[in-house]
């Protein structure tokens, strides 16, 4: 697929620095890594669909942002909030199932620990079926590091529904994870887990389970003083 370089500078190639820099690294990068780059401006919004399709498709991408940043925010800020929406739809309404109904479902007859936990083996699985489509996001993904993220995030999701009692809420954290994991992060579930990754997904899951019971612990004991 090759890389991909996002020129964010809002001026035109012919007087962009930023434009001629990033021309100029691209074909230093071909040359030496012998990969294919392709090169993409912000400032050509007619030209957005196309760009977010590649965003949606590709794992490697540099960002580059012009010197003058007050003129580079808006920019890229309007092309990522026009994507949202594309991650609501492709991901984030599954929290009307997931956390909207099947969380509560599960914590009625489990305790919240084993109750997320399975939610988020269940939400793996429920993705197996894009392992066998090409092109598809996860086709290039190893599963055990994809169940082990679904794992953890189930956990950071559940949290933010016991604090918000909002699916929104949920439905826009699991877009917003989707776009970051388009940029930062998808190179990580492409390969196997390994030691540092466990630390920190196991470091994630012992905060979110601590904050939940000390939120219950506290709404307890308003009710309690309330009761006395």
């Amino acid at each position: 697929m090759g890389l991909k370089i996002f020129s964010c500078s809002p001026r035109v190639e012919s007087k962009s620095n930023t434009a001629a820099i990033v021309a100029a690294f691209a074909d230093g990068f071909a040359s030496e890594e012998a990969s294919k780059t392709e090169m993409f401006y912000l400032y050509k919004r007619s030209r957005w669909d196309d760009y977010k399709k590649a965003f949606e498709n590709n794992t490697e991408f540099i960002f580059a942002m012009p010197l003058f940043v007050e003129c580079m925010p808006g920019l890229v800020m309007e092309f990522l909030v026009l994507y949202i929406p594309v991650m609501i739809f492709g991901g984030g309404l599954e929290e009307i199932g997931w956390r909207g109904f099947l969380q509560p479902a599960l914590e009625e007859k489990l305790p919240f620990l084993v109750a997320t936990a399975i939610l988020g083996i269940l939400w793996a699985v429920w993705h197996v079926p894009l392992w066998f489509i090409q092109n598809s996001n996860q086709s290039s993904m190893n599963f055990t590091s994809f169940l082990c993220h679904c794992v953890v995030l189930a956990f950071v999701l559940a949290l933010l529904y016991k604090l918000t009692k909002s699916v929104f809420a949920c439905v826009l954290l699991h877009a917003w994870t989707n776009i970051l994991g388009g940029m930062f992060t998808r190179s990580t579930l492409e390969m196997p887990v390994n030691i540092t990754v466990l630390f920190i997904y196991g470091l994630e899951i012992v905060v979110a389970i601590i904050i939940f019971y000390v939120v219950n612990f506290k709404a307890k004991m308003s009710k309690e003083s309330l009761i006395e």
